[in-house]
């Protein structure tokens, strides 16, 4: 009825939203480095009381702004109520030399809008700001109860929101959580988000002597940057497989409900591919695989490596200490804290005892919502409706946020609808969003109000209760029950029919059939000597077990056969025992004694790992130097690196 209206009046008023967006992105606000926080809460708090919201800026102990804010038109008795959560904080703006224009502002060009917060999510506040504004035009008036929830800590953790949300926990009671971000697909499909994955990011740090030193002591001195890199080594083989012990065992299955909906999605891999400039994906990860990847594996990332002098030309030093940041993607039930101890022990085990792990900000969660609840059948409706096609469902975005903190802690379904893209590049240069979808989101974000003004929560969920108390007799009878709760729920909504979606998105194929949840053990692989002693691990054989059998038949991607390595040293933290003596003889020349040959050799129990040494063997350093003087030169006394 209002909807017409509420069309012509955003595109009347397409102008002004960009210059709002232009004002909204020219101020900094990286919470990374403390820049600009409070200017910029008070701007967005300022552009929600010029549209009568009741606002209030809440200092945060140590930390930055949050934002809340409720709407105050008068609405019906037994309203719906709406929460949205933004967050007002950017990344870093980076070199400034990769960007093709200034970071800070909102230039328009090519039919997109580029700048640093642009997408994540400045972007997406000044769409349902519009959206807001139009409906109102449209109406006279909002239809639903609206509260905001906007913080300025989401890019570095979230670590004061939890805080937050507890001490005002009974004033953000809602039906539903409009979530701080979203996307078109390339092809301008909607997509809605109904997870994310949770997230540790670690500093790892290794220390040596007390001062940079002259590099000519690397002969005698142990490097803290190769310790580092041999730490960072041990944490993930080249199939991509964590080798942190305990690391994958409380993941939970994906279900069937999750596994038809990763069916559902189209192979973009080309797409994407070709968008951020690679050949391929890791360890030739394509279609069905990679998408369930992106949404079911966990990860383990560098995000960067800091270690001695990084000037122009060289510097001749050893450095004195050398850090890694790193950040780990977690899905259900991964716990940060536990997969934090399982790094420390990891470390310690493998003889890296000497490189701490500090948890760096806020741990997350993943978290995921029911894909039957009322609200989030709602807005698929909406945007079957508003866009003309059915819209792409993901169990759970690859990027981590705060939404366990809503969708456990509060209660709140949580659904991820918005203005971004693929090609968005976020957090990295010329963050950018297409004015397209930018029109098509503001468009998607007033629908959803209507439409919700309609909906009857309150009765959904007693039928929801009805359904949960049949599934449980159900299960006590020792009936399962059916897999697909699509359509099983009456929310007064047209009905979605999925397999009839799946067939127009595959091409009008049917869609594959589900079969049954539930990974299936195959016998453990050999150890294979070229991955130092550890069993060769094809990472997408892995995911596709994990899947279940309609998955297509992965390629052997096994680790590249070299020639024999000798057998692992537990000594030396996996590596092969090295022959110093006739290296140091091979490389003094030829009038050198004739150095062994360069095999593991057979001798006496080599001496007990040395933790001073970093869980290497001593070495014998005058005995070796001896053998390279002079081979009559008489036995050096037996001698032990001292323990500091």
């Amino acid at each position: 009825m209002y909807m017409q209206a509420v069309y012509e009046y955003l595109a009347a008023h397409e102008d002004a939203a960009l210059a709002e967006l232009a004002a909204f992105c020219a101020q900094p606000s990286v919470s990374a480095e403390g820049r600009g926080l409070t200017e910029m809460a008070a701007l967005v708090g300022a552009a929600l009381e010029r549209r009568g919201f009741g606002v209030e800026v809440l200092p945060v102990a140590d930390g930055f702004p949050v934002i809340y804010a409720e709407s105050t038109d008068p609405v019906p008795a037994g309203a719906p109520t709406l929460l949205i959560y933004n967050h007002y904080d950017v990344q870093p703006e980076g070199a400034l030399d990769l960007w093709s224009c200034p970071p800070f502002g909102a230039t328009v060009r090519d039919d997109k809008i580029f700048g640093r917060g642009v997408a994540d999510t400045k972007g997406h506040i000044v769409s349902r700001l519009a959206a807001i504004d139009a409906l109102r035009a449209a109406r006279g008036g909002l239809p639903i109860r609206i509260k905001w929830v906007i913080e300025g800590e989401e890019e570095i953790g979230s670590m004061n929101l939890d805080a937050f949300l507890l001490q005002y926990r009974e004033r953000l009671t809602a039906d539903g959580c409009l979530w701080e971000y979203g996307t078109f697909n390339w092809d301008g499909t909607p997509q809605i988000m109904l997870g994310m994955k949770g997230m540790l990011t670690v500093e790892l740090r290794a220390e040596g002597p007390n001062r940079d030193l002259h590099s000519s002591l690397a002969a005698t001195v142990a490097s803290p940057v190769w310790r580092l890199i041999w730490a960072l080594a041990s944490l993930k083989d080249e199939s991509e497989w964590i080798r942190i012990d305990g690391f994958y065992d409380a993941i939970v299955p994906a279900d069937s409900t999750q596994m038809d909906m990763i069916r559902l999605l189209p192979d973009d891999g080309p797409t994407l591919l070709e968008n951020i400039g690679v050949s391929e994906f890791a360890v030739g990860l394509e279609g069905y695989m990679r998408r369930y990847a992106e949404v079911f594996a966990p990860t383990c990332n560098i995000q960067g490596v800091t270690a001695g002098y990084q000037g122009p030309g060289s510097k001749t030093i050893l450095p004195r200490v050398a850090t890694a940041k790193l950040d780990f993607r977690l899905v259900p039930n991964q716990d940060p804290e536990v997969i934090l101890q399982q790094l420390r022990d990891h470390l310690a085990e493998k003889g890296f005892a000497d490189v701490t792990a500090t948890p760096l900000e806020g741990s997350l969660f993943p978290a995921r919502t029911d894909p039957s609840d009322p609200f989030v059948v709602l807005a698929m409706t909406v945007c079957a409706e508003g866009a003309g096609r059915a819209p792409l469902v993901y169990p759970s975005s690859a990027g981590s946020g705060p939404m366990y903190s809503f969708s456990n802690g509060l209660g709140v379904p949580v659904v991820g609808l918005g203005c971004a893209y693929p090609g968005s590049a976020i957090h990295g240069p010329d963050e950018n969003i297409r004015l397209s979808d930018f029109r098509s989101g503001t468009r998607l974000a007033a629908l959803l109000l209507e439409r919700m003004a309609a909906m009857d929560f309150a009765a959904a969920g007693r039928l929801r209760a009805d359904y949960d108390l049949r599934q449980k007799r159900l299960a006590a009878a020792g009936d399962d029950g059916p897999d697909d709760l699509y359509g099983l729920l009456d929310t007064g909504l047209p009905p979605i029919d999925m397999s009839e979606i799946a067939a127009t998105m595959a091409g009008n194929d049917p869609a594959p059939a589900t079969k049954p949840k539930g990974r299936r053990k195959k016998a453990t692989p050999a150890a294979d000597q070229a991955t130092g002693g550890l069993p060769d691990i094809d990472m997408r054989a892995v995911l596709a077990e994990m899947a279940g059998d309609p998955a297509p038949a992965p390629k052997a991607l096994t680790r590249r056969r070299r020639k024999p390595t000798p057998v692992a040293d537990p000594a030396t933290g996996g590596l092969p025992a090295i022959d110093m003596s006739a290296v140091l003889a091979e490389m003094a020349g030829p009038s050198a004694p004739a150095p062994k040959p360069l095999t593991r050799r057979r001798r006496k129990p080599a001496p007990a790992a040395d933790p001073a040494t970093g869980g290497l063997p001593a070495i014998d350093m005058s005995a070796v130097l001896a053998e390279m003087a002079d081979d009559t030169a008489p036995a050096p006394k037996p001698r032990q690196r001292r323990k500091k």
